[in-house]
């Protein structure tokens, strides 16, 4: 019997979860996490006081069949009491047999908290998720349980907190309040602080602590670097068994771009190609006299 290249690793693990009647899936997969906060946090809703729209899409493992696969729309804005933050996402995300599309709404409320803002969120999240037996092509006569497609449907609700000051950003959330048969709790931790080295010149070191029940605690270290507030180059490691680069422009102060390129460290770089994710933001100011200052997070 024989399997697609990439589909095979994925066929291994749906038997494997299937095994113990767990179906659960985990949550895509961003390098730029640091430029759209709304994917990881329902409290970053309104961060930036204006509406604020992002598209990312993620290519992960080139070269494998079946890898993952992600497309990605936040909008996110301040309300006019200048105390709540709205935003949601959708997310269109595949991997082998599996695709799923999730859309969530986040609301966001603020509060002053030492010389900066505390921003509690919370999230409700619907999840249609497909799994595509026939994508197993396989070459010898089919089994009838490889034949046929499944849905599933699910709401789930997450929280979040998020303090931020004009330099540093500390938040936590919990995109999935209870495990399910989908999903399992996920715990993410993210902080960053942005230092003025010269003039034109800033340096945001970051980081990223993931947490899934189950699996090896993930932890993503970063540094970027700003010049002209304008330009910005940044290189990371994961966990340790992978590094990426990053680099983008704000080509206007509403319009920038970003793209890194990921590279596995582990046995899996001698099949994959690399990871490229891009991501689009955009910046609308209805506020004619307000001018838009340059974000880091």
């Amino acid at each position: 019997m024989k399997v697609k290249t990439g589909i095979l690793w994925v066929y291994f693990v749906y038997m494997g979860m299937t095994a113990s009647n767990v179906l659960a899936q985990s949550e895509p997969m961003y390098s730029q996490y640091m430029l759209n906060g709304l994917v990881i946090n329902p409290a970053y809703a309104g961060v930036h006081k204006v509406m604020d729209i992002a598209l990312v899409y993620r290519n992960q493992w080139t070269g494998i069949n079946g890898a993952p696969e992600t497309q990605t729309l936040s909008l996110h804005t301040l309300l006019k009491d200048k105390k709540s933050g709205i935003g949601f996402n959708l997310v269109r995300d595949n991997i082998g047999i599996t695709s799923q599309t999730m859309v969530n709404g986040n609301y966001a409320y603020k509060l002053p908290f030492h010389n900066g803002l505390l921003s509690l969120g919370l999230m409700t999240q619907v999840n249609f998720v497909n799994f595509n037996f026939q994508d197993l092509n396989l070459q010898a006569d089919s089994d009838p349980s490889f034949t046929n497609k499944e849905n599933a449907t699910e709401v789930s609700f997450g929280a979040g907190i998020f303090y931020h000051t004009e330099n540093f950003f500390l938040g936590l959330s919990m995109p999935h309040l209870r495990r399910s048969d989908l999903f399992e709790r996920h715990w993410f931790i993210h902080t960053g602080y942005v230092w003025d080295v010269r003039p034109h010149l800033k340096l945001k070191p970051s980081a990223m602590i993931k947490y899934v029940s189950g699996a090896p605690l993930e932890i993503d270290l970063n540094a970027t670097v700003f010049w002209r507030d304008r330009f910005w180059v940044g290189a990371s490691v994961r966990s340790f068994d992978g590094i990426y680069a990053l680099t983008g422009m704000n080509i206007t102060r509403q319009f920038s771009i970003g793209y890194a390129f990921d590279l596995a460290l582990t046995d899996l770089n001698a099949y994959a190609q690399g990871t490229h994710e891009v991501i689009l933001k955009y910046r609308f100011s209805f506020n004619k006299s307000m001018i838009l200052s340059p974000r880091y997070f």
